[in-house]
């Protein structure tokens, strides 16, 4: 029979300086913006009225900032930072402007260092084969983890943040979204970056690419991982919701709750 082993929540960072300024990231660290902030804390508020029975992070700043900021009301959380969850390394590439082709960043990269493009050693460049791996790697780690907590009967009570509490109607629907009728259910918190999120979605968990579109800064995905009952650790990932932004409607409300005030002063 069927059973949900732990549903997945997978967040893209927060807006960065490079992504403002349309600059390539890959494994470079860049902090988020302003508006980054605003989105992790927007996510934040979201997210609180859940308890994580697991939560990662890229360990590049950008991810893992946005993952802290988070999990500050979760008291206990136990952030897990992994070079598994990286970016796309672009190597010649990075700190380039975003439409910089590879021949050109390299042929740029080399000038600046004084050797020709063919002596110029490269920075790490990956394949998406080769991130399809990592994201494979972690994904069997997190599903092992959750297939020995069911067998053991390990669970977490969702909606447990903030001492059980939901300050508003929305928080306590949020929460009743995760459990999906679950009292039990575990919840993992995944958050990482654009490129290897559409690689995991895809080409690791099988999703359908038209309903699985580039995820947005601070956007959030809810998956489900199904034990089909058909032995050896497989598992189907059932969406529920993609690349959701709806939780920027805070943003825009204190946004306008601001300029109201503002206007009322002058």
């Amino acid at each position: 029979m069927p059973r949900l082993l732990c549903t997945l929540h997978f967040v893209r960072h927060g807006e960065t300086t490079a992504n403002r300024e349309g600059i390539i990231q890959g494994h470079q660290d860049y902090d988020l913006t302003p508006i980054g902030i605003n989105q992790a804390v927007a996510t934040a508020i979201r997210l609180r009225g859940n308890t994580y029975w697991q939560t990662y992070s890229s360990d590049l700043t950008r991810a893992s900032h946005t993952a802290e900021i988070i999990l500050e009301e979760h008291a206990g959380a136990n952030l897990r930072k992994t070079p598994l969850l990286r970016e796309f390394a672009l190597g010649a590439q990075e700190g380039l402007p975003r439409g910089t082709t590879w021949p050109r960043a390299r042929r740029m990269k080399a000038e600046a260092a004084g050797v020709s493009p063919v002596a110029y050693n490269e920075s790490l460049r990956e394949s998406p084969a080769d991130v399809h791996k990592r994201a494979q790697q972690f994904l069997a780690s997190l599903v092992s983890d959750a297939v020995r907590a069911a067998d053991d009967g390990t669970v977490n009570r969702v909606g447990q943040g903030r001492n059980g509490r939901h300050d508003s109607a929305a928080e306590a629907a949020a929460a009743a979204e995760a459990r999906n009728g679950d009292e039990n259910a575990r919840l993992a918190l995944v958050v990482s970056h654009g490129g290897i999120l559409n690689v995991m979605m895809l080409t690791v968990m099988g999703l359908d690419e038209k309903a699985c579109p580039l995820m947005r800064n601070c956007a959030v995905a809810v998956v489900d991982v199904v034990d089909d009952g058909r032995g050896k650790g497989r598992v189907r990932y059932v969406p529920r919701t993609l690349n959701d932004v709806s939780h920027f409607q805070s943003i825009r409300r204190q946004c306008t709750a601001s300029a109201d005030k503002m206007m009322s002063l002058r």
